[in-house]
């Protein structure tokens, strides 16, 4: 079962997402800004959820203290590096004003295209193990999606 928001209703996976297009992105906090805590992970996590299987379908993410990763497929007529703006614009704007950070928030993303099954489940199982591999023996992590 994938993530949900307080009070979402759940979704069901659109009829797009089987032919998608799939691709593993990146970002990073900018150097001078302190690493994210708890509560500011949760905000960035439902950012992320926000309009997912409506614009874009979500298949993995790990939302870390000084990055984010996530393996999404745009919907029709949505454009990835849109997509992500988007989410690093909304974030920023909510960081700064709930949680009075200044400056700019995050990094230029990384976008890679997967090409096969393959390189989907290589992405979905790096994004999985990513808390795992900055914290060893970390266990549970509430901010990643799905757990390894």
């Amino acid at each position: 079962m994938g993530p949900t928001t307080t009070g979402a209703s759940p979704v069901s996976p659109p009829s797009w997402r089987a032919s998608a297009t799939w691709f593993s992105v990146a970002f990073s906090l900018e150097k001078q800004q302190q690493p994210l805590q708890p509560d500011e992970r949760t905000l960035m996590q439902q950012v992320l959820l926000l309009f997912r299987d409506r614009r874009f379908a979500l298949d993995a993410f790990a939302v870390l203290d000084d990055e984010v990763q996530a393996l999404l497929a745009p919907a029709p007529g949505e454009a990835v590096g849109n997509l992500v703006r988007g989410w690093r614009t909304a974030s920023a704007f909510r960081l700064h004003r709930e949680h009075a950070r200044a400056g700019r928030i995050w990094q230029m993303e990384t976008v890679q295209k997967l090409r096969g099954r393959s390189a989907h489940a290589a992405a979905r199982q790096r994004i999985a193990e990513c808390p795992e591999r900055k914290w060893p023996g970390l266990g549970t992590y509430a901010w990643a999606w799905p757990s390894p």
